[in-house]
């Protein structure tokens, strides 16, 4: 049998209304970095966002629906979370609590000895950051 090659990275491509809005939001709320834009000038067809070692897609429902047909007739969000690591999911939670982010989930400890924060998108698109924690108390 082959060997399958090891995957590099994961890069989320996400379905948005207003790939202008979601840029704003992700800018504004969490300091992403706009990397690329097409094209160049706005209204956006797609851009990516890169703040640390996350990257992040945002695609127009048009242009992704052309471009993965199953999601024609289906709205932006998703049956999943994106799960990012912080440094410091309280220093994020006081900036967030600045904003007008719709927060989710407390900051709150789990059993398997995480600290995290879930907040919502301008798309419905769930974000959850967390750090490690000592225990789950």
């Amino acid at each position: 049998m082959a060997k399958i090659p090891a995957l590099c990275s994961l890069v989320p491509n996400m379905m948005v209304h207003s790939v202008e809005t979601s840029v704003q939001f992700y800018q504004k709320t969490l300091g992403f970095e706009q990397v690329m834009t097409v094209p160049e000038s706005a209204p956006y067809d797609w851009a990516m966002l890169k703040q640390g070692e996350v990257t992040l897609m945002l695609q127009k429902v048009d242009s992704f629906s052309e471009e993965v047909p199953k999601f024609k007739d289906q709205e932006p969000s998703a049956s999943l979370t994106l799960y990012m690591i912080t440094d410091s999911v309280d220093t994020l939670y006081a900036h967030l609590q600045k904003t007008k982010v719709k927060i989710l989930k407390e900051p709150h400890k789990t059993f398997y000895r995480m600290k995290e924060i879930a907040i919502e998108d301008p798309d419905g698109y769930t974000l959850v950051f967390a750090e490690a924690c000592e225990d789950e108390n």
